[in-house]
Parts: structure tokens; sequence; C-alpha cells
């Protein structure tokens, strides 16, 4: 493919559209090292700046990932997240042909920290149970959640029930709670040597970090959880309907003041 210089497209949105052209035709493999800047420079005769466009725009999207000091490779694999439709991790990527699962890192009773309490309308001395996952797909590290939900309510849920099945399934069976709807917070965040380590990636990784608030069948809140997903790995897909007003998508500042939660 040429690039035309005298095409409205910028030259940079068309260099784009032939690598994706030669992801999508198996040309680049996903884990594959891309060319360099200076060769896509040469192999298409444009400026280095239009060519570092066109990657940026490639790595904002998530078809590629930087790797200091290595390159510039295909991601492994895309995943969205739907959110016009109440689901569970699990079930939004089996929808998509994907095999998901989890690995309990933490799971115990606390009194949280007076943020939580307020977040979950609990008294101070209220406990939670607070447990950590990584969440992965396809056996690919995608994302670090952190759950808390009451104790009162969940007094007899085990380590074993999100350990072998969906929590959201887990939540339906064992304990007459439906989610029905929740509200959302999502920003992108810089990806710190703490999250780096967990998420096996580096510090130019775009990370999103996603706050659920979740609501049963009786319009009771019942869960607060926080998760970092790898935006290379990772989007979302909204759907905005004027005529539904229950499927409003919340999205505000971040407060440099939030309290912080436990790790």
């Amino acid at each position: 493919m040429v690039l035309d210089a005298e095409n409205p497209i910028p030259l940079y949105f068309q260099l784009k559209t032939i690598i994706e052209s030669r992801i999508a035709a198996g040309e680049f493999n996903p884990g594959d090292k891309i060319p360099s800047e200076n060769q896509l420079c040469e192999d298409y005769g444009v400026s280095r700046t239009t060519a570092r466009q066109a990657i940026a725009e490639l790595v904002n999207i998530g078809k590629l990932v930087r790797t200091q000091g290595c390159g510039t490779f295909v991601a492994h694999l895309h995943t969205d997240r739907m959110l016009y439709r109440l689901t569970g991790f699990s079930s939004d990527m089996k929808k998509q042909g994907f095999s998901p699962s989890s690995k309990v890192l933490d799971f115990r009773v606390l009194i949280p920290t007076f943020g939580i309490a307020k977040i979950l309308q609990l008294n101070p001395t209220d406990a939670v149970i607070f447990f950590n996952r990584l969440r992965f797909i396809d056996e690919n590290l995608m994302g670090y959640e952190k759950t808390y939900l009451p104790f009162m309510r969940f007094s007899t849920l085990t380590r074993e029930d999100i350990e072998s099945s969906s929590l959201y399934e887990t939540l339906i069976r064992k304990f007459d709670t439906v989610p029905t709807r929740t509200m959302i917070n999502f920003e992108a965040i810089q990806c710190n040597e703490k999250m780096c380590r967990i998420l096996e990636t580096t510090p130019d990784t775009p990370i999103l970090a996603m706050s659920d608030l979740s609501f049963d069948q009786n319009d009771r809140l019942f869960e607060y959880s926080h998760t970092y997903y790898r935006g290379d790995y990772y989007s979302f897909h909204v759907e905005i309907n004027k005529h539904l007003n229950e499927n409003v998508l919340f999205v505000q500042k971040s407060d440099p003041n939030r309290e912080e939660e436990e790790d």
C-alpha cells in the first residue's frame, strides 16, 4: 500500500490504517514486533512525526503495546466491557468467546476504613468481607480487582465460593441477591510501581481504574469494587439510549482527596 499525500485523510491516519490491515491479514501476529519508526519512515516515505503519531494511535486503542527499550508489539488480545448491560466480568468475557479465570490473592473479614464504610452506607464498626483477585483471559493477566461486601449480609460467603464460581452467580444462588443496577466511575491513571508489579507490566502501559457500586433487585447497595485493567488489553463499550433513563453512565472527575483503601 502507498500513502497518498493528495488525499484529505491525514498521512498518520493512512499509515495507521495500513498497519491495522497488516495485523488483520496476519502479517503481524499477536506478540510480533512491528517495524521501527525509522523503518516505517523509509518504507512509506513519511516523517518520523507521522510514524510516531500512527503508532501512538494504535497504542491508545490497544492494538499495539510499547515496551521500553524493546520496541512496539502487536497486543495479544483486546476485549470490551459492555456498559449498557449489567453483567459480571466472567459473563462478559464468555460472551466474547474468551475463557476467563481468577486467582484470589486475599480473602478476609475486616473493619474497613471510614471512607469504605461510608461508600457502603455502613456504621464505622461494621465489618466487611474483603477480597482481591487477579483477572485472566485465556491465561493472560488482564486486571486486578478489590471487592468489599457487607459482612452481616454475606457472612457465610467463603473463599471457595468465589474461587469455584462467578461472584454474581454465587450471590444469586446462595444469597438471593440479584444485581440489577450499578453506578460506575472510571478514569485513566498512570501505572505506578506497585501496580506495574501486580499487573506484570511497565510504567508506560495505560491503566483503566474502574469503581463499581452495585445494587440488588430491591435497590439495596450490596457491593463496592475497584478494578485496575490493563489498557493495552481492555476497553469499554458504551451504549446510550435517551428512552431508557435507567441506563445511565456516571462519569466524574477523580477525587484527589479520596481515602486510600485496604491493600
